[in-house]
């Protein structure tokens, strides 16, 4: 019986392990262009580095078209980041079966967001200056000093996308 005890107290004692995820959703679409949208939220670690706990419908279809606008907004209240996370974009090519995590899509736009005030910009490759394109492309979420257990949304704009 006092094994049972010991058992039940050191449960109950031990800290909860968040689950990091993240939840994609299309926002909006139209003739040419889509929004898409996750809610990010860190493990213990305070990172989401995971493709495997991204869910949703349509999260790992293939895109193509240009990267115009990318949305990072912090969570407040208890789920708010830490000051300065950093979020980025890899993507898996068509055929492949992991990220490249030497090519950041969003060309470095996330590298020190704040924790209160939204992100709002357009990632311009380092390259030649325009905005960054992607063909037949995967894309997969990063985020890293988050603090354990906090959460963003993030939303990507892409225009350009090819008539079917």
């Amino acid at each position: 019986m006092l094994g049972f005890v010991c058992l039940f107290l050191f449960l109950c004692s031990s800290p909860v392990i968040a689950a990091e995820s993240a939840v994609f959703s299309l926002h909006a679409n139209g003739d040419g262009w889509e929004i898409l949208k996750w809610v990010i939220t860190s493990g213990a670690d305070g990172a989401f580095d995971d493709a495997t706990k991204i869910s949703g419908s349509g999260y790992d279809a293939l895109r193509s078209g240009t990267i115009e606008r990318v949305i990072i907004d912090p969570a407040a209240g208890a789920n708010q980041p830490d000051d300065n996370f950093v979020v980025k974009m890899y993507s898996i090519l068509k055929g492949g079966s992991s990220a490249d995590t030497t090519n950041d899509l969003f060309c470095g736009i996330g590298a020190a967001c704040d924790q209160t005030n939204t992100t709002d910009e357009t990632p311009l490759s380092t390259v030649n200056g325009y905005p960054r394109k992607i063909r037949l492309e995967k894309l997969v979420p990063y985020a890293s000093g988050m603090g354990d257990s906090n959460a963003f949304t993030l939303y990507v704009y892409i225009t350009g996308i090819p008539r079917k």
